[in-house]
């Protein structure tokens, strides 16, 4: 769990406590997040329940070692908590899905987010598809840069409408310069005004 995490760009600490080995990381220095690999769901609630215990031994492991190299403040720790639970379902048969379900709408202590999972790729995956969702934009917006240029896109939206580049280029933008999505939101805020919408 150690170098997947780290594979993400997420320093991990592992921890046990009673009978759990966790592993508990920050995400942009605001969420602290516990994962738990676990085989039975109900053993999710009770790692919860001993969150409080490990908060002291956690914050002696930050500071003495530096590992997650982070202000992790007490409010984060009171607020912003995350349990984990991570579950392969190759090796066992998966969760109950109304017992998922239920444990995820419980914030008490903290969010519940249960991962099942049948390959690393499989866990990765979900970890920043739940965690890091912005990596996944950034994915999304750089597959489709090229797409997203705006210049491309104005002579696209001008060549499908009944708006001219003359128009606009006499109207609002100087001569030979490029057209951008404000001068078109420009442009039909001034029809609007003109029918008076």
């Amino acid at each position: 769990m150690i170098e997947l995490l780290s594979s993400l760009g997420l320093q991990a600490v592992e921890m046990d406590h009673y009978e759990y080995t966790f592993y508990v990381t920050c995400i942009r220095d605001d969420k602290i997040v516990f994962f738990l690999p676990t085989d039975e769901i109900s053993q999710v609630l009770d790692f919860v329940s001993i969150i409080p215990d490990v908060r002291e031994r956690f914050f002696d492991l930050v500071h003495n070692k530096e590992i997650l190299h982070t202000h992790i403040t007490l409010p984060a720790f009171l607020w912003d908590l995350y349990v984990v639970a991570v579950h392969d379902n190759q090796q066992r048969p998966a969760f109950d899905e109304m017992a998922v379900n239920q444990l995820e709408r419980d914030r008490f202590v903290a969010r519940k987010i249960v991962i099942e999972y049948k390959s690393e790729d499989d866990l990765q995956h979900q970890i920043v598809h739940h965690l890091l969702p912005e990596r996944e934009l950034d994915a999304v917006l750089t597959e489709h840069l090229r797409e997203l240029a705006e210049s491309t896109n104005m002579d696209e939206i001008l060549k499908d409408t009944e708006i001219q580049r003359k128009e606009l280029d006499d109207e609002l933008v100087d001569p030979g310069k490029a057209i951008t999505y404000s001068h078109i939101i420009h442009y039909l805020k001034r029809i609007q005004e003109k029918i008076g919408i």
